[in-house]
């Protein structure tokens, strides 16, 4: 999963615009929405930042503050961990509530690097494999705030599905997300 994690964040700071955020937040067991890593891209040297700085510091800042930043984040959330519980819909309530990423951002994209299988107090899939209520819960967690998100979920296929299989969970998370009308895609990663 290295190499290909590694091409999704490279794609993603890739396509993030001058001046937009580009940050990486991972669902740990401390549930925290502060960012591993988080800035705004710079925008590549122009004539101007050349003037000011010269051409070989704006390059090497844009070079080192954005594109290979990110780097040792990857390292660290490559392999992914496992836990008792795994509230995804919760974890996504709050980053959308938050300030980096609220409803006054344009073009917000939440890549979810995921096996996506909702384990908590508010919902489990493992207690209704079928998705029966994850459209309910999602509809109430992500609410207003997630008008307008793209969600991009990589799926995680690392083989211990207790169960509930990618076709199962995908199922769930189409209507959960078709009955927010949000824009999505489902792609898998390893």
């Amino acid at each position: 999963m290295g190499a290909a994690l590694t091409q999704l964040v490279e794609n993603a700071q890739r396509d993030t615009d001058r001046y937009e955020k580009f940050s990486i937040v991972s669902l740990d067991a401390r549930q925290s929405v502060h960012p591993l890593f988080s800035i705004c891209n710079p925008g590549e040297p122009t004539f101007w930042s050349d003037l000011y700085r010269g051409r070989r510091y704006t390059t090497r800042d844009f070079e080192q503050r954005f594109v290979g930043a990110a780097e040792r984040i990857v390292d660290e959330v490559r392999e992914p961990a496992e836990a008792q519980i795994s509230p995804i819909v919760e974890y996504v309530h709050r980053w959308l509530g938050s300030d980096d990423f609220n409803a006054n951002v344009a073009n917000r994209r939440l890549i979810l690097v995921s096996d996506m299988r909702q384990n908590s107090a508010l919902y489990s899939i493992y207690a209704r494999a079928d998705g029966a209520g994850l459209n309910d819960v999602v509809q109430r967690q992500f609410g207003p705030s997630a008008q307008g998100v793209t969600f991009d979920v990589y799926f995680v296929a690392h083989g211990r599905d207790h169960n509930v299989t990618e076709d199962e969970v995908r199922s769930a998370w189409d209507h959960a997300f078709n009955s927010i009308n949000a824009t999505y895609s489902w792609r898998q990663i390893s």
